[in-house]
């Protein structure tokens, strides 16, 4: 938490295979095998109504922009 009511989050994601596997599931490690994500959450009312807003990519050998992610949520509870 940065403030009361300002909260920055980060995520670092990696894939590996332990030994021999499906070769498809190789070429995907080694299509986007690594994940970064950001996010900043506003706090209004504590956990009962919120604004979350993250972005994140993944990569490897091959980029693809189809994998930047942007998401902005809106949580209220009641």
């Amino acid at each position: 938490m940065l403030t009361d009511h300002i909260e920055f989050a980060g995520r670092w994601g990696q894939f590996k295979a332990l030994g021999k596997t499906d070769p498809k599931l190789e070429q995907l490690i080694a299509q986007s095998g690594h994940e970064l994500t950001f996010g900043l959450n506003y706090y209004f009312n504590q956990h009962f109504f919120k604004i979350q807003a993250d972005a994140g990519l993944r990569w490897g050998k091959w980029s693809d922009p189809r994998d930047h992610v942007a998401r902005l949520q809106i949580d209220a509870m009641f």
